[in-house]
């Protein structure tokens, strides 16, 4: 019994501390944009999932669903394997949001691109058990029953993964900024920045334009007027 409370008191003191130190990076961190990521750095974060990690396709899955399916830290946390299949287990052809998952208890459906299609698989060969995205490392390592990981420890953990990757600006925010920049640059004529706004799951559009990185060449953009 004394140790139960022991642990209970242990893992609050954890979580406070935790809190504690992810207040204090978004205070740092305020009034500044996460940058977005460039090709050459998807590339490097990637690569040090494979080599560095100790839960690469966990981790490749979490980072794919930020930055080629725009979803926020929070919904990738909230997130269950079984938002990204179908009924008879195969990949479904869409990542869905539930409204329990989505801000504002809002939900949508994003494509799922290839690379997130892959990743899923990868993490159900390697991950059968696992109904979470984000999982708890400590209670996976002791082999205890699956425990998602508190939505704090995700944040510090993906924001300490990009600085061991060599990306110390870069942070949670960072893929969904990605997202939807990315989206807006490969409009064409088809689609709009409603769509845009849609798949990123804003309410406004407005909310939807801050996010977006404006281009290096806009003297190219008014040159393919007709």
């Amino acid at each position: 019994m004394k140790r139960t409370i022991h642990s209970r008191y242990r893992e609050l003191a954890l979580a406070l501390a935790e809190e504690k130190l992810s207040a204090a990076r978004s205070r740092k961190a305020a009034g500044k944009k996460a940058p977005i990521l460039s090709p050459q750095q998807i590339k490097q974060m990637e690569q040090y999932i494979e080599e560095c990690s100790n839960t690469p396709a966990a981790d490749c899955l979490a980072f794919r669903l930020s930055y080629l399916a725009g979803l926020r830290a929070a919904e990738i946390n909230r997130l269950s394997i079984a938002d990204l299949v179908e009924k008879d287990g195969s990949i479904s052809s869409t990542v869905t949001v539930r409204p329990t998952v989505g801000k504002g208890k809002k939900g949508r459906n994003i494509p799922m691109h290839p690379k997130i299609s892959s990743a899923v698989e990868r993490f159900m060969v390697l991950h059968p058990e696992m109904p979470f995205v984000t999982f708890s490392r400590q209670a996976w390592r002791r082999g205890d029953p699956p425990r998602r990981q508190s939505i704090t420890a995700w944040t510090n953990y993906i924001w300490d993964l990009y600085r061991r990757a060599g990306l110390p600006a870069h942070s949670s925010h960072s893929g969904r900024r990605t997202f939807i920049t990315n989206l807006a640059r490969n409009l064409g004529k088809q689609f709009s920045l409603r769509d845009v706004q849609l798949l990123a799951g804003h309410a406004q559009l407005g909310t939807t334009e801050v996010y977006l990185e404006p281009s290096t060449n806009i003297t190219d953009l008014v040159g393919r007027l007709k």
